[in-house]
């Protein structure tokens, strides 16, 4: 199933539609008048969510990751433990994830996912509104690619860095720590596809990428000094 997807995926991007209706629909850019919003995509262990926090403690902006799946499960019926499932379970492609619901829900409700997605972007929508935070994934940085006031950026680092990154936090060996990485990357590059139409990672959607492997100190204050330089530039404009 996993080839199968990976064959006919691009193909079957109006499937959603056919099978669902409404759902799965790609994404909307948003613009918003708020505060200045850091919008982090990353690699699985590269530390999106130790540097996120970071700038926001350093800035005084608020910060958002799994707030965000917090406060978009109040908002769609289902239990925080639900929309987190929903998150995780994104397999190969959008193929698998077509095949996996079309036999459980009516052509005319909306999947679980999609509605997750949707109650997600709200949330992120409504923050940036309100300007001065930090957000860690979930397309964050597409839906706010028109925000003059988002930067975005893209934490990576390499193999070794981020074997050892996830050792440490998440307390498990090496070979543990290599499935988590594998899947962690594919879950999230195949759910930014689906919703965006687009490549996980590709340079062209982001402000600046940086290599976290040169270490967190080096990401935290080239990222600042990428928010200064976009302060700047709006200052200039106005």
């Amino acid at each position: 199933m996993g080839f199968i997807a990976r064959l006919f995926g691009r193909a079957l991007y109006f499937m959603p539609g056919v099978l669902f209706g409404a759902a799965a629909k790609q994404a909307e850019p948003a613009e918003t008048p708020g505060g200045y919003v850091i919008a982090i995509g990353r690699q699985y262990g590269a530390g999106g969510r130790v540097i996120g926090k970071q700038l926001a403690e350093k800035l005084g902006y608020a910060f958002y990751d799994e707030e965000i799946l917090q406060m978009a499960a109040g908002t769609t019926g289902y239990t925080p433990q639900f929309v987190s499932r929903q998150e995780e379970s994104m397999g190969n492609s959008l193929l698998y994830d077509l095949v996996n619901q079309m036999y459980v829900y009516a052509p005319e409700q909306e999947s679980p996912k999609d509605a997750v997605f949707e109650a997600e972007k709200k949330t992120i929508l409504e923050l940036a509104q309100k300007g001065n935070c930090v957000l860690v994934g979930r397309c964050a940085d597409w839906l706010l690619r028109k925000d003059p006031h988002c930067l975005r950026v893209w934490l990576h680092a390499d193999e070794d860095s981020r074997l050892r990154r996830i050792m440490d936090i998440e307390g498990v060996n090496e070979s543990t720590a290599r499935l988590h990485m594998t899947q962690g990357d594919r879950r999230r590059a195949t759910n930014y596809q689906y919703y965006t139409r687009q490549v996980w990672g590709l340079a062209k959607n982001f402000h600046i990428a940086v290599d976290t492997t040169l270490g967190d100190d080096y990401a935290l204050e080239t990222i600042l000094q990428a928010l200064k330089a976009l302060k700047g530039r709006q200052e200039a404009n106005v």
